[in-house]
Formats: structure tokens, C-alpha cells, sequence
């Protein structure tokens, strides 16, 4: 049932947060307590929360995706069958073309055909709310649909968020899984390899300024074989009262649908005749912060006042105090 969905849901949320909980202050606690008990002093660094929380949160994507489709109370084996059909496919169609682009590895195409379970359930849903209001009204499928929008502002604004939240898992499991990475130290002219980019220094220049002075690494890029523009990493020295600069690191990003490059000035020698570099290729980055405005979007839709509700508050605005309205 529905309520069941929700109650695991709770579960997962509390299961989640206690791990990692559990993860944070475990180091604290080992080294209080080392010197009285039997307890080694170790720390859990990301690969352990990744390890433990993944799975978790596979699950609760999945529940997130399954309790729409489920009835309250009690669902019938006809509706389970009718509800999860088409979501069920269509997540696997999902995996099977993630496979097909090279994704072999269980927990990114698990991911996959769990995120491709959600949206097929959502589009199911948009599609037969549509098809049924345009059945009983007479509108056509579109006019349905904007119709059953504007009705229905916390349901499918809800729904909205839901498509948002599978956009942030998918960059999540881009950047996790497929992050490439590769530091070099490059003389002026010399290139490293990252992926399919090149990374070709050409000098280094200071800014001073007021408060702080920036040096910065000036890199031109290429993507196989076609120059496609520079990146500076840099970093900037703040000038403080004791005399001693604090540096910082600006890293440098070229965003992309596909992927984003990173790139960080790790040191430098001399008066900038060669310098170090980490750079990094995380993919899908960006789908991160469409999904954020995504799930703006869906909260500002489900919480937007429908439009007899704004005229009833214009209504109660307007009456007297000590009046009831009609």
C-alpha cells in the first residue's frame, strides 16, 4: 500500500541519517574510549559512506518512484500489474542503453534502471491524467494536461520534484562513479592528457591587487584535437596584519552538458617556468543544478496558491474586521 511506502520511506530516511552519523563521530568516539576498551582507532573516509549509503539510497529512489503508483490501503495484483508495467520496462530499456554507452559496473546500472523506473512512472502518470480529464471534458490531450496541472498544483508539482531529484541522481552517479582525474608538471608548451582533452600551458601572469594578489595559470584547451578555449586556474594571496599571505585556490571550470573540466594550480616554480596541475573530468555535473531549479520549479508549483484560494484571500482581505465573509 501506499501508507507502506511511506512508512519505509521514514525508515530509510532515519537508516541513512544513522550510518552516517555513525560514520562522523565513530572516529571521535574510538579515540575517547581506546585508551578504557577494546576499540581500534579508525576513521571512514567517502569510499565507506558510498559503500554503505548507496544501496540505501537506490532503494529509497525506489520507493520514491513506486509509492505514487500504488493504491491506499491495499493494492490489488491487477493494479500492481497495471501500475508497473510500463515503469519496469522502461527502466530497463534505460539500463540496457547505459550498458550499450559502456557502463558495466553493477551499482551505476542498478542506479540507472532505478532512475529510469521513476520517470517512467512519471510519464505514465502525466499521460493518463491527461487521457482521462481530455476523455470526460472533451479537450484535447495538451489542453488536458495544462488543465490537470493547474488543478492539481501539489500533486504533479510533487511529481516535478520526483523528475528533479532523479536529475541530481544521475549526476550523482556520473561524477561518483566516472570521475577521471590526472595532475602533471608542465614547463611553458607542454601539454597533459585528460580524457579527451589537452591542456597546453602557455605562461603565468600576477594580478596584484588591494587586498590580495592572484596568480593564475593560463592553459589552453583542446578537445580531440579541436581548440575549444583557456582556462586559468589560479591562486589568490590575501594580505592579513602579521605580514604572512593565506592563499586559496580558484579552480578553474568549463561546464558542459556532457561533462564539466576542472582544473586546480597545485604550485609553481621559479617565476612561472613550469607548474603543477590536478585537473578532473566529472560527468553529467551539470544535471545537478538543472535538477536543483527543477525541483524549485515543482516546489514553487505545488505551493503557488490556486486561483479560488488568491480570490478567497482577496475576499477576507476586503471585508471589515469583525465581519465574517459570506
Amino acid at each position: 500500500s501506499r501508507e507502506s511506502a511511506f512508512l519505509f520511506n521514514n525508515l530509510l530516511f532515519v537508516g541513512i541519517a544513522g550510518v552516517t552519523l555513525f560514520g562522523t563521530f565513530y572516529p571521535i568516539i574510538s579515540d575517547l574510549f581506546s585508551n578504557f576498551l577494546p576499540v581500534e582507532k579508525m576513521s571512514f573516509a567517502a569510499p565507506w559512506f558510498n559503500k554503505v549509503t548507496g544501496p540505501l539510497f537506490i532503494l529509497l529512489i525506489a520507493l520514491m518512484g513506486s509509492a505514487p503508483l500504488l493504491s491506499w490501503r491495499r493494492s490489488s495484483t491487477e493494479t500492481l500489474r497495471k501500475n508497473f508495467t510500463f515503469p519496469i520496462i522502461f527502466g530497463l530499456v534505460v539500463m540496457a542503453i547505459a550498458f550499450a554507452f559502456g557502463i558495466r559496473r553493477v551499482y551505476p546500472a542498478l542506479s540507472f534502471a532505478v532512475a529510469g523506473f521513476v520517470v517512467g512512472g512519471l510519464l505514465q502518470e502525466f499521460y493518463r491524467g491527461g487521457k482521462v480529464r481530455g476523455r470526460n471534458k472533451g479537450e484535447s490531450w495538451p489542453v488536458a494536461l495544462y488543465q490537470l496541472l493547474r488543478r492539481n498544483q501539489r500533486r504533479y508539482g510533487g511529481y516535478i520534484v520526483h523528475f528533479g531529484v532523479i536529475l541530481i541522481m544521475v549526476a550523482i552517479i556520473g561524477a561518483n562513479a566516472y570521475q577521471t582525474e590526472a595532475q602533471a608538471n608542465l614547463q611553458v608548451g607542454e601539454s597533459m592528457q585528460i580524457d579527451n582533452y589537452s591542456l597546453t600551458l602557455e605562461g603565468m601572469r600576477q594580478s596584484p591587487g588591494s587586498t590580495f594578489d592572484k596568480v593564475e595559470a593560463v592553459l589552453l584547451v583542446s578537445r580531440n584535437g579541436k581548440e575549444i578555449g583557456e582556462i586559468s586556474p589560479g591562486m589568490n594571496f590575501y594580505n592579513t596584519i602579521g605580514g604572512r599571505d593565506q592563499p586559496t585556490n580558484e579552480i578553474s571550470i568549463r561546464m558542459g552538458l556532457q561533462e564539466d573540466l576542472y582544473v586546480v594550480l597545485a604550485g609553481w616554480e621559479g617565476n612561472g617556468e613550469s607548474a603543477s596541475f590536478k585537473a578532473y573530468v566529472n560527468p553529467l555535473m551539470s544535471w545537478m543544478w538543472i535538477g536543483g531549479v527543477v525541483m524549485i520549479l515543482g516546489t514553487l508549483a505545488a505551493l503557488w496558491p490556486r486561483e479560488k484560494q488568491a480570490q478567497r484571500s482577496e475576499v477576507r482581505d476586503r471585508v471589515p474586521r469583525g465581519v465574517q465573509p459570506a
